[in-house]
Protein backbone atom coordinates (compact mmCIF):
# COMPACT_ATOMS: atom_id res chain seq x y z
CA UNK A 1 0.00 0.00 0.00
CA UNK A 2 1.61 3.25 -1.11
CA UNK A 3 0.23 4.95 2.00
CA UNK A 4 2.91 3.21 4.05
CA UNK A 5 1.30 -0.10 5.10
CA UNK A 6 2.35 -3.39 3.55
CA UNK A 7 0.69 -6.77 3.98
CA UNK A 8 1.77 -10.21 2.70
CA UNK A 9 -0.50 -13.16 2.00
CA UNK A 10 -0.07 -16.50 0.25
CA UNK A 11 -2.37 -16.89 -2.75
CA UNK A 12 -3.35 -20.15 -4.40
CA UNK A 13 -5.16 -19.91 -7.75
CA UNK A 14 -8.75 -20.95 -7.21
CA UNK A 15 -9.13 -19.61 -3.68
CA UNK A 16 -8.78 -15.96 -4.63
CA UNK A 17 -12.32 -15.11 -3.61
CA UNK A 18 -11.65 -16.04 0.03
CA UNK A 19 -8.63 -13.76 0.39
CA UNK A 20 -8.72 -10.28 1.92
CA UNK A 21 -7.86 -8.44 -1.29
CA UNK A 22 -7.35 -4.73 -0.61
CA UNK A 23 -9.85 -2.38 -2.15
CA UNK A 24 -8.59 -0.98 -5.46
CA UNK A 25 -7.84 2.67 -4.77
CA UNK A 26 -5.43 5.24 -6.15
CA UNK A 27 -3.09 4.54 -3.20
CA UNK A 28 -3.10 0.75 -3.37
CA UNK A 29 -0.35 -1.22 -5.11
CA UNK A 30 -0.52 -5.00 -5.39
CA UNK A 31 2.65 -7.02 -6.03
CA UNK A 32 2.30 -10.71 -6.90
CA UNK A 33 5.17 -13.19 -7.09
CA UNK A 34 3.92 -16.58 -8.31
CA UNK A 35 6.17 -19.62 -7.72
CA UNK A 36 9.05 -19.66 -10.17
CA UNK A 37 11.02 -22.78 -9.20
CA UNK A 38 9.42 -24.89 -11.91
CA UNK A 39 10.17 -22.20 -14.50
CA UNK A 40 13.80 -21.59 -13.62
CA UNK A 41 16.46 -22.34 -16.21
CA UNK A 42 18.50 -23.98 -13.45
CA UNK A 43 15.87 -26.67 -12.82
CA UNK A 44 16.49 -29.16 -15.61
CA UNK A 45 14.32 -31.92 -14.12
CA UNK A 46 11.07 -29.95 -14.38
CA UNK A 47 8.35 -31.89 -16.21
CA UNK A 48 6.29 -30.40 -19.00
CA UNK A 49 3.22 -30.57 -16.76
CA UNK A 50 4.97 -28.67 -13.95
CA UNK A 51 6.25 -26.05 -16.37
CA UNK A 52 2.80 -25.59 -17.90
CA UNK A 53 1.30 -25.23 -14.43
CA UNK A 54 3.82 -22.54 -13.53
CA UNK A 55 3.00 -20.57 -16.67
CA UNK A 56 -0.73 -20.89 -15.93
CA UNK A 57 -0.15 -19.45 -12.44
CA UNK A 58 1.68 -16.49 -14.00
CA UNK A 59 -1.24 -15.91 -16.38
CA UNK A 60 -3.73 -16.19 -13.50
CA UNK A 61 -1.92 -13.55 -11.43
CA UNK A 62 -1.90 -11.08 -14.31
CA UNK A 63 -5.53 -11.73 -15.20
CA UNK A 64 -6.62 -11.49 -11.56
CA UNK A 65 -5.16 -8.05 -10.84
CA UNK A 66 -6.73 -6.73 -14.03
CA UNK A 67 -10.07 -8.39 -13.29
CA UNK A 68 -10.15 -6.83 -9.83
CA UNK A 69 -9.58 -3.38 -11.23
CA UNK A 70 -6.17 -2.53 -9.79
CA UNK A 71 -4.56 0.40 -11.58
CA UNK A 72 -1.24 -0.04 -9.77
CA UNK A 73 0.24 -3.52 -9.69
CA UNK A 74 3.32 -5.58 -10.47
CA UNK A 75 3.80 -9.29 -11.13
CA UNK A 76 7.29 -10.74 -10.74
CA UNK A 77 8.81 -13.96 -12.04
CA UNK A 78 12.00 -15.41 -13.49
CA UNK A 79 12.88 -14.26 -16.97
CA UNK A 80 12.87 -17.11 -19.50
CA UNK A 81 11.69 -17.30 -23.11
CA UNK A 82 8.50 -18.99 -21.88
CA UNK A 83 7.64 -16.40 -19.22
CA UNK A 84 8.43 -13.58 -21.64
CA UNK A 85 6.08 -15.18 -24.16
CA UNK A 86 3.33 -15.17 -21.50
CA UNK A 87 4.01 -11.48 -20.84
CA UNK A 88 3.77 -10.72 -24.55
CA UNK A 89 0.55 -12.75 -24.78
CA UNK A 90 -1.03 -10.85 -21.89
CA UNK A 91 0.13 -7.48 -23.22
CA UNK A 92 -1.45 -8.24 -26.59
CA UNK A 93 -4.66 -9.50 -24.99
CA UNK A 94 -4.98 -6.48 -22.68
CA UNK A 95 -3.75 -3.82 -25.06
CA UNK A 96 -2.79 -0.58 -23.31
CA UNK A 97 -3.38 -1.93 -19.79
CA UNK A 98 0.00 -3.53 -19.10
CA UNK A 99 3.59 -3.78 -20.24
CA UNK A 100 6.68 -5.62 -19.06
CA UNK A 101 10.43 -5.35 -18.75
CA UNK A 102 13.37 -7.55 -17.82
CA UNK A 103 15.59 -6.03 -15.18
CA UNK A 104 18.48 -6.84 -12.86
CA UNK A 105 17.96 -5.90 -9.20
CA UNK A 106 21.70 -5.10 -9.03
CA UNK A 107 21.01 -2.00 -11.13
CA UNK A 108 18.53 -0.77 -8.53
CA UNK A 109 20.86 -0.88 -5.52
CA UNK A 110 20.78 -4.57 -4.59
CA UNK A 111 24.25 -5.95 -3.70
CA UNK A 112 23.48 -9.14 -5.67
CA UNK A 113 22.36 -9.97 -9.19
CA UNK A 114 18.73 -10.97 -9.69
CA UNK A 115 17.30 -10.92 -13.21
CA UNK A 116 13.53 -10.75 -13.16
CA UNK A 117 10.55 -10.30 -15.45
CA UNK A 118 8.26 -7.55 -14.18
CA UNK A 119 4.75 -7.19 -15.61
CA UNK A 120 3.06 -3.95 -14.60
CA UNK A 121 1.22 -0.92 -15.90
CA UNK A 122 2.75 0.97 -18.84
CA UNK A 123 3.41 3.98 -16.59
CA UNK A 124 5.28 1.98 -13.93
CA UNK A 125 7.31 0.07 -16.53
CA UNK A 126 8.30 3.34 -18.19
CA UNK A 127 9.34 4.77 -14.82
CA UNK A 128 11.46 1.71 -13.96
CA UNK A 129 13.25 1.95 -17.30
CA UNK A 130 14.20 5.55 -16.51
CA UNK A 131 15.53 4.96 -12.98
CA UNK A 132 19.25 5.83 -12.88
CA UNK A 133 21.47 2.78 -12.48
CA UNK A 134 22.70 2.35 -8.89
CA UNK A 135 25.18 -0.42 -8.20
CA UNK A 136 26.31 -1.48 -4.73
CA UNK A 137 29.25 -3.82 -4.16
CA UNK A 138 29.39 -6.53 -1.52
CA UNK A 139 31.99 -4.49 0.35
CA UNK A 140 29.83 -1.37 0.32
CA UNK A 141 26.81 -3.30 1.58
CA UNK A 142 28.72 -4.86 4.47
CA UNK A 143 30.43 -1.60 5.43
CA UNK A 144 27.06 0.17 5.48
CA UNK A 145 25.79 -2.40 8.00
CA UNK A 146 28.99 -2.38 10.08
CA UNK A 147 29.81 -5.99 9.22
CA UNK A 148 33.25 -7.52 8.60
CA UNK A 149 33.93 -9.29 5.32
CA UNK A 150 35.02 -12.90 5.96
CA UNK A 151 36.79 -13.19 2.60
CA UNK A 152 37.75 -11.30 -0.52
CA UNK A 153 35.61 -13.30 -2.93
CA UNK A 154 32.30 -15.16 -3.25
CA UNK A 155 31.42 -18.19 -5.35
CA UNK A 156 28.26 -20.12 -6.16
CA UNK A 157 28.02 -23.78 -7.14
CA UNK A 158 28.60 -23.26 -10.86
CA UNK A 159 31.87 -24.00 -12.62
CA UNK A 160 33.65 -22.86 -15.76
CA UNK A 161 34.10 -25.14 -18.77
CA UNK A 162 37.48 -26.25 -17.46
CA UNK A 163 35.92 -27.25 -14.15
CA UNK A 164 37.36 -24.39 -12.12
CA UNK A 165 35.07 -22.59 -9.65
CA UNK A 166 33.56 -19.30 -10.76
CA UNK A 167 34.20 -16.59 -8.20
CA UNK A 168 33.45 -12.91 -7.90
CA UNK A 169 35.27 -10.15 -6.02
CA UNK A 170 33.58 -8.40 -3.10
CA UNK A 171 34.27 -5.18 -5.00
CA UNK A 172 31.33 -6.17 -7.25
CA UNK A 173 27.77 -7.25 -6.66
CA UNK A 174 27.48 -10.93 -5.80
CA UNK A 175 25.92 -13.75 -7.78
CA UNK A 176 22.20 -14.42 -7.32
CA UNK A 177 21.11 -15.39 -3.80
CA UNK A 178 18.90 -18.49 -4.10
CA UNK A 179 16.66 -20.34 -1.69
CA UNK A 180 18.11 -23.84 -2.18
CA UNK A 181 21.63 -23.18 -0.89
CA UNK A 182 23.79 -20.27 0.26
CA UNK A 183 26.66 -18.66 -1.58
CA UNK A 184 30.19 -19.38 -0.35
CA UNK A 185 32.95 -17.11 0.91
CA UNK A 186 36.22 -18.04 -0.80
CA UNK A 187 39.71 -16.94 -1.74
CA UNK A 188 40.73 -15.57 -5.12
CA UNK A 189 41.55 -19.06 -6.39
CA UNK A 190 38.18 -20.45 -5.29
CA UNK A 191 39.37 -22.10 -2.08
CA UNK A 192 36.39 -22.31 0.27
CA UNK A 193 36.38 -20.26 3.46
CA UNK A 194 32.80 -20.98 4.59
CA UNK A 195 29.18 -20.66 3.52
CA UNK A 196 27.34 -17.39 4.01
CA UNK A 197 25.02 -17.40 7.00
CA UNK A 198 21.42 -16.21 6.76
CA UNK A 199 22.20 -12.67 7.94
CA UNK A 200 24.96 -12.27 5.37
CA UNK A 201 22.71 -13.60 2.60
CA UNK A 202 20.05 -11.10 3.64
CA UNK A 203 22.54 -8.23 3.44
CA UNK A 204 23.38 -9.30 -0.13
CA UNK A 205 19.68 -9.02 -0.94
CA UNK A 206 19.58 -5.48 0.43
CA UNK A 207 17.94 -6.19 3.79
CA UNK A 208 19.20 -4.04 6.69
CA UNK A 209 21.15 -5.98 9.34
CA UNK A 210 18.41 -5.41 11.94
CA UNK A 211 15.71 -7.04 9.80
CA UNK A 212 13.98 -9.90 11.63
CA UNK A 213 14.76 -13.17 9.86
CA UNK A 214 13.47 -16.74 10.33
CA UNK A 215 15.45 -18.84 12.79
CA UNK A 216 17.49 -21.73 11.41
CA UNK A 217 19.90 -21.83 8.48
CA UNK A 218 17.75 -23.88 6.12
CA UNK A 219 14.52 -21.97 6.72
CA UNK A 220 16.34 -18.64 6.66
CA UNK A 221 18.16 -19.33 3.40
CA UNK A 222 14.89 -20.39 1.79
CA UNK A 223 13.06 -17.26 2.96
CA UNK A 224 15.81 -14.85 1.93
CA UNK A 225 16.44 -16.54 -1.42
CA UNK A 226 12.75 -16.34 -2.34
CA UNK A 227 12.33 -12.69 -1.35
CA UNK A 228 12.18 -9.65 -3.59
CA UNK A 229 15.25 -7.47 -2.91
CA UNK A 230 14.13 -4.47 -0.82
CA UNK A 231 15.97 -1.96 -3.06
CA UNK A 232 14.00 -3.26 -6.05
CA UNK A 233 10.75 -3.28 -4.07
CA UNK A 234 11.46 0.32 -3.09
CA UNK A 235 11.96 1.30 -6.74
CA UNK A 236 8.71 -0.37 -7.76
CA UNK A 237 6.77 1.40 -5.01
CA UNK A 238 8.41 4.70 -5.88
CA UNK A 239 7.24 4.19 -9.46
CA UNK A 240 3.76 3.33 -8.20
CA UNK A 241 3.67 6.43 -5.99
CA UNK A 242 4.86 8.64 -8.83
CA UNK A 243 1.93 7.46 -10.92
CA UNK A 244 -0.66 7.17 -8.17
CA UNK A 245 -4.03 7.98 -9.65
CA UNK A 246 -2.83 7.56 -13.21
CA UNK A 247 -5.01 5.08 -15.06
CA UNK A 248 -3.04 2.08 -16.29
CA UNK A 249 -4.07 2.85 -19.89
CA UNK A 250 -3.22 6.53 -19.62
CA UNK A 251 0.51 6.09 -19.98
CA UNK A 252 2.44 6.99 -23.07
CA UNK A 253 2.06 4.44 -25.80
CA UNK A 254 -1.60 3.74 -25.10
CA UNK A 255 -2.89 1.25 -27.62
CA UNK A 256 0.59 0.36 -28.86
CA UNK A 257 0.86 -3.40 -28.44
CA UNK A 258 3.52 -4.20 -31.00
CA UNK A 259 6.09 -6.71 -29.77
CA UNK A 260 9.64 -5.54 -30.30
CA UNK A 261 11.17 -8.99 -29.66
CA UNK A 262 14.09 -7.46 -27.79
CA UNK A 263 16.31 -10.17 -26.38
CA UNK A 264 17.00 -10.52 -22.68
CA UNK A 265 20.65 -9.73 -23.30
CA UNK A 266 19.70 -6.41 -24.90
CA UNK A 267 17.26 -5.42 -22.16
CA UNK A 268 19.57 -6.10 -19.21
CA UNK A 269 23.01 -4.59 -18.84
CA UNK A 270 25.90 -7.04 -18.63
CA UNK A 271 26.25 -8.45 -15.10
CA UNK A 272 29.37 -8.18 -13.01
CA UNK A 273 32.19 -10.45 -14.17
CA UNK A 274 32.71 -13.89 -12.66
CA UNK A 275 36.15 -15.37 -13.11
CA UNK A 276 37.86 -18.64 -12.45
CA UNK A 277 41.27 -19.73 -11.28
CA UNK A 278 42.61 -19.63 -14.82
CA UNK A 279 41.74 -15.92 -15.12
CA UNK A 280 38.97 -13.79 -16.49
CA UNK A 281 36.06 -15.79 -17.87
Amino acid sequence: NTGGRAECVEIVPGDGESLPWPKPTQRTHVHLSPPCTMLSKARAQTTEEERSGGLDELRWCIEEVLRRGYTSFSVENVSTPLTVDVAKEMRSKHCGRLDFLILDAAEYGSPSDRTRLIVSTPAIVKHLKEVPVKRVSVRQAFEAEGLTLPATHIKNNTRARDGSPCVRSVEQSSQTVVGSHPLTWCKRDGTTVRCLNVRESAVLMGFPSNWELPKGQRVGVLAVGNAIPPPLAHSILQAASAHSGVSSNAAEGEGDCVDTDVSEEEQVAAPAQDYCEAGEA
